[in-house]
């Protein structure tokens, strides 16, 4: 998810001058970054620790990657729109040079901590290094071949995201009205739609009928992926990813969604995410009054804790053991130790290279 690394919001609270210039100045972002980082969490914490008032919701925690991928869509978008209003170009070099310094040092710290020390992998099988330095690791994912550091198939989309917007918005801002830009941005939708009924009608419906789950499972993976309304919006998907169709009974990870999931459950979910963010951002006075405790700190590190978490959770079971990590105690140890892994490389690279890249490029850059 970056899916994580999509804000300059990633800094503690703190009277630094530098902090201040830099933290975002609306709570609900963060709000919504701290939810997405915890389901993220929740989802890959074993079952066997996960407390009960909590099992439901880590079969919807996936959930979490969608946040990430609305919040970047908002952030990014805005950043360059401004811009754009501002000074009627984009600054690509800066641009790109800003996303550089938030993403690639923590990103590289950890990947070469993963192929230096294998250790570190939370699976016996990893996709080769250079497709993780390349931010190609989405391209043929397939959980089958490699799984350690798998959750870096959603920065590696974030990345293409942000390679691409830009360049989108420099080449068309003069040449398309709003209303146009309104009409391609329903069109991209409706094609995900008829995509995702093509390849589920043309190779998943097939596999999951000859029952090769695991086949069918590594091809979903690899090809599909205003306050009330977004709320309707919201609950209207957990409805139609609740009806499991041919799935019923597979015990597979949710996010393999039946057909009417998988082509209408996500547009859903993600124009209601929206739709809440946009809400959250007009409530904005309201939410300053009634902070949520611990978000922006949750927030800050929620890159950090992105990048570590599965090897964290995987060191935690090799030392202390699986049998004596169930329950609440096994919680609480996976948790502290996430987060105090995550304050460790943000401390000493995050914070370090934000510092720097402020000290390099100029407020306006």
């Amino acid at each position: 998810m970056n899916i994580i690394a999509n804000s300059d919001s990633a800094y503690f609270p703190s009277t630094s001058q530098t902090t201040a210039k830099v933290r975002s100045s609306a709570v609900g972002p963060d709000v919504f970054r701290s939810l997405a980082i915890l389901l993220v969490l929740l989802v890959h914490i074993p079952v066997e620790a996960t407390p009960s008032l909590l099992v439901s919701v880590r079969t919807y925690a996936w959930l979490g990657v969608d946040i990430f991928f609305v919040l970047s869509g908002f952030l990014i978008g805005t950043q360059l729109f401004k811009e754009v209003s501002r000074t009627d170009g984009v600054g690509l070099k800066s641009f790109y040079l800003r996303r550089a310094f938030r993403i690639f040092p923590a990103f590289f710290v950890v990947l070469g901590l993963y192929a230096i020390f294998p250790v570190l992998r939370d699976a016996p099988t990893m996709q080769p290094i250079w497709s993780f330095a390349t931010f190609t690791v989405n391209f043929d994912f397939d959980p089958r071949v490699g799984r350690a550091f798998s959750q870096a198939w959603s920065l590696c989309v974030e990345e293409h995201f942000y390679l691409v917007l830009p360049l989108l918005v420099l080449l068309l801002h003069r040449r398309i009205s709003m209303a146009w830009t309104l009409a391609i941005a329903g069109a991209v939708v409706v094609r995900g739609m008829i995509l995702r009924y093509t390849l589920w009608e043309s190779q998943v419906g097939t596999l999951v009928e000859a029952d090769k789950l695991r086949d069918a499972f590594s091809f979903y993976l690899r090809d599909v992926y205003a306050l009330p309304i977004g709320a309707v919006f919201i609950v209207a998907a957990l409805a139609l990813f609740s009806i499991r169709g041919p799935l019923a009974g597979t015990n597979l990870f949710l996010v393999f969604q039946a057909q009417l999931g998988s082509v209408a459950g996500f547009p859903l979910i993600s124009i209601g995410i929206a739709l809440v963010l946009g809400a959250m951002l007009d409530l904005e006075h309201v939410l300053r009054r009634w902070p949520v405790p611990g978000a922006v700190t949750v927030a800050t590190l929620s890159y950090s804790l992105y990048l570590t978490h599965k090897s964290v959770i995987h060191i935690d079971r090799l030392i202390l053991g699986e049998k004596n990590l169930q329950g609440g105690f096994g919680f609480v140890v996976y948790l502290v130790t996430s987060f105090a892994v995550a304050t460790v490389l943000w401390l000493c690279v995050e914070r370090t290279f934000l510092l720097l890249r402020d000290r390099v490029l100029s407020p306006g850059q």
